[in-house]
């Protein structure tokens, strides 16, 4: 397959597990992140990067890095993905 199909299809094969991830790291940080009780000077703030970097990374993951990818890898036409398991030719 062409780069183009076998960066797509990564991103369709990883979205939900990239996405349950962050989802589930930002949840659990959202009490902290708006809390107002004692203490709270201190871990809100470091709710709130962990958040929006928790939010953003998949962003990240899905949209940018294949994007870069696409750019900068060459497209190498007439490549399998069971080429590199065949045999070598005999001698």
């Amino acid at each position: 397959m062409d780069t183009e199909t076998a960066i797509i299809q990564a991103g369709e094969a990883r979205m939900r597990q990239v996405f349950m991830t962050g989802l589930s790291a930002c949840i659990g940080l959202v009490p902290a992140a708006i809390s107002t009780g004692i203490g709270s000077q201190v871990q809100q703030p470091l709710a709130c990067v962990i958040v929006g970097g928790m939010l953003l990374s998949p962003i990240c993951s899905l949209l940018v890095i294949p994007t870069v990818a696409r750019l900068f890898m060459p497209n190498v036409a007439g490549t399998t993905a069971g080429a590199a398991r065949a045999e070598p030719e005999p001698a």
